[in-house]
């Protein structure tokens, strides 16, 4: 009878481990239909770029934001606006730093519901081998049982990861301010 007492407890709290521990579902973001832009004012002229390259693991559920993770590499030579003079400039120390700092990290710490399909991310961002915490809101929309889209528009510091600081450290040619705009498709993994 103590055997079967013990069995029955086992049982019991593995069951509360699993249900406690359970996977977000897994996304795959369709590059082909998403985009990944950034933007400012240069001189008084707005340039846009958009991040070509990058590498992603999504886990979300937006009824289990607890296990939901996010992360995200960034290829920091794969940040390209069609402007040869910014393309150039982009790479050198006083910016991205590509030769010492090649990539860019991501990862969400929380992910919190602000209401229906709105929510708040937070995470780090390293560039430059600097990490600071940001948080931005993001909307899915569009939301099919195979399918979400999410989108965001929010600013980092560019001083905050030591972009442009020796060439421009008041933002008197190059915002300080530089806008950050997803617009992510993802599937459900399979």
């Amino acid at each position: 009878m103590k055997k079967i007492k013990n069995i029955l407890v086992f049982f019991c709290i593995f069951g509360v481990f699993i249900f406690n521990n359970s996977y977000a579902k897994s996304y795959q973001i369709d590059d082909a239909k998403s985009k990944i832009t950034f933007s400012a004012f240069h001189a008084g002229n707005q340039f846009i770029g958009e991040i070509k390259k990058y590498q992603s693991k999504i886990d979300f559920d937006q009824k289990n934001l607890k296990n939901s993770k996010i992360e995200v590499i960034f290829d920091m030579n794969s940040f390209k606006t069609g402007n040869d003079m910014y393309d150039e400039t982009l790479p050198t120390n006083d910016w991205f730093d590509i030769k010492n700092h090649p990539e860019g990290y991501f990862k969400a710490i929380k992910i919190i519901k602000n209401s229906n399909n709105n929510f708040k991310m937070i995470g780090n961002l390293t560039i430059k081998n600097i990490t600071k915490e940001i948080n931005f809101d993001f909307n899915l929309k569009n939301i099919t049982k195979n399918i979400v889209h999410a989108k965001s528009d929010f600013k980092i510091n560019r001083l905050d990861f030591n972009i442009g600081r020796d060439s421009d450290d008041s933002g008197e040619w190059v915002d300080l301010k530089i806008d950050i705009n997803l617009n992510l498709i993802a599937k459900l993994s399979e």
